[in-house]
């Protein structure tokens, strides 16, 4: 499916808009942006498997799988664009955090789905 300009920049907004909540809100002792490539292994579980999915607003949903990373449980957090009649599913942002905070930062809305295995 051919995405259209207007999803493109819908794209580029959202994905800007999340990005600076991120760096006004990440702490210091949280993973580097250098570091979250380390885990895009993770991103296509967290996305066909995910441990919670959260309506975050009428056109993102945000996908999280839980990991241990040195002891301490970190989050994959995944913002989607919601399929429509326009555009299929698309990753908006990926990151990880250890911090409780900013993930909860990112967990608004409804919870639509919990696993029981996490």
């Amino acid at each position: 499916m051919e995405i259209s300009d207007e999803i493109e920049e819908k794209l580029g907004l959202l994905k800007s808009t999340f990005l600076s909540e991120i760096i006004a809100y990440q702490k210091n002792d949280d993973f580097d942006f250098a570091d979250y490539t380390k885990f895009d292994e993770q991103i296509e579980s967290a996305i066909t498997d995910p441990d919670e999915i959260w309506s975050y607003d009428p056109e993102v949903d945000t996908y999280l799988k839980y990991f241990m990373h040195e002891g301490v449980r970190a989050s994959q957090v995944i913002l989607m664009l919601k399929a429509s009649k326009d555009n299929p599913l698309m990753v908006i942002l990926s990151f990880v955090t250890r911090d409780e905070d900013l993930r909860k930062r990112f967990c608004l809305g409804k919870r639509t789905k919990i696993s029981t295995h996490h």
